[in-house]
């Protein structure tokens, strides 16, 4: 019998993985994806009832499907019970259908080159795809790499599924906010259930499918708070938004569930995160950049660039955020030009303006190969001494 609770609290997600995947007689699937109920208050109370019966025959598993616009009729009070399920032992995880995830998939795959409608070119697919196949397949050479990212950043990196990128990038609203960060944090039980609903085909059936990544990918907003996950970060976080966007910063006020929905749905029609080392860390505070590092960050940031591009392009792209100190080296000190390597970009960097103060924070803008940039010097949301509060967080949006 497993113990789900300590699964969840597992360091090696991958064995976690690796262990639900064996104990399916555990589990118990609902597919909603062609209902024709309406998903009101009591389907959700029926919904509630089969997973009760199901609990008293020892299942341990929910796999609970449904399209993609009915993730935010799902009530507070159902997400409120599967999150108190997990302290029980019980796993209710909740993915959605994108048809149009499909139709990516397919072009990607029959083309040799170019950009689909996400913003996903064939090369930056290709690089998670391959990403995802030895995370599951390969995992003795995904961790391989792990250690020399971590030999030359000085940083351990865990052995979880990579996120290069989260927002949706296809076609969801059309004013976009894009914050590049170093890399994805690292909270408990977040990233074992997010890797769960990432990797969804092979913890079922021992199969890998992209469409489980890009779909998580692109609706990561709805299932982070469908799936009942939490993060002081993008809680925080939204205040900066509220005073970037021109909205009282009452518009995400109350408590609970209910402020969560607000802020999700925000972010899910809003924003987009990209990650320049795309694989969780504890830690960054003694990240170190010598040239091989640089060399690897140079790489990587001419992808971003690209795919910022495309976003541009797509959407009206308001501003552009560089959250963290590492930026300020990397592109204001333009040490990102200082790449040894022979596959080395060179970015036009140009300073639009004087470094400015906010408290503790220094701001600063360029523009990068013609993309506008705002430089924050500090993680914007770090807890401590000079720390920014949320009404600073607020005046600071206002003042970007």
């Amino acid at each position: 019998m497993i113990d789900l609770n300590e699964l969840l609290k597992e360091k090696n997600v991958r064995n976690a993985i690796e262990n639900i995947k064996g104990n399916l007689q555990l589990a118990d699937f609902y597919d909603y994806t062609e209902a024709k109920e309406e998903f009101n208050d009591e389907f959700f109370k029926n919904l509630k009832k089969k997973i009760e019966n199901k609990i008293k025959e020892n299942k341990k598993i929910f796999i609970i499907v449904f399209q993609k616009g009915d993730a935010f009729k799902i009530p507070d009070w159902f997400i409120d019970w599967i999150k108190s399920l997990r302290k029980k032992g019980i796993l209710v995880v909740i993915k959605l259908k994108d048809n149009n995830i499909f139709q990516i998939i397919n072009k990607i795959e029959k083309i040799n080159g170019g950009k689909n409608n996400c913003c996903i070119d064939t090369n930056l697919f290709f690089i998670i795809d391959n990403d995802f196949r030895n995370y599951l397949f390969n995992n003795q050479n995904y961790v391989r790499n792990l250690n020399y990212l971590r030999n030359i950043f000085n940083t351990n990196f865990m052995n979880t599924s990579p996120i290069y990128f989260t927002g949706n990038t296809c076609n969801k609203g059309k004013d976009k906010y894009v914050l590049i960060s170093l890399n994805p944090g690292a909270k408990k039980p977040n990233y074992s259930i997010e890797d769960i609903i990432m990797n969804i085909s092979y913890v079922l059936y021992g199969n890998y499918n992209p469409i489980d990544w890009l779909n998580f990918y692109i609706h990561f907003y709805e299932l982070f708070f469908i799936n009942g996950l939490t993060s002081n970060y993008y809680t925080r976080l939204i205040n900066l938004f509220a005073g970037l966007h021109g909205l009282p910063l009452s518009s995400f006020s109350g408590k609970g569930t209910r402020r969560q929905r607000t802020i999700y749905n925000f972010y899910d029609r809003y924003l987009i995160n990209i990650d320049l080392i795309p694989y969780r860390s504890q830690s960054t505070s003694s990240l170190s950049t010598g040239s091989s590092a640089i060399c690897y960050l140079n790489k990587r940031f001419d992808e971003v660039l690209d795919q910022v591009q495309c976003i541009r392009n797509k959407f009206n792209l308001i501003k552009v955020i560089l959250n963290g100190k590492v930026f300020v080296d990397l592109i204001y000190r333009r040490r990102i030009n200082s790449c040894s390597c022979k596959t080395c970009k060179v970015f036009s960097i140009n300073i639009l303006r004087t470094p400015r103060t906010y408290k503790n924070f220094t701001i600063y803008d360029v523009n990068i190969n013609g993309i506008d940039v705002v430089i924050v010097d500090k993680f914007l949301t770090f807890v401590g001494k000079g720390c920014l509060t949320n009404t600073d967080l607020y005046s600071l949006g206002a003042s970007l």
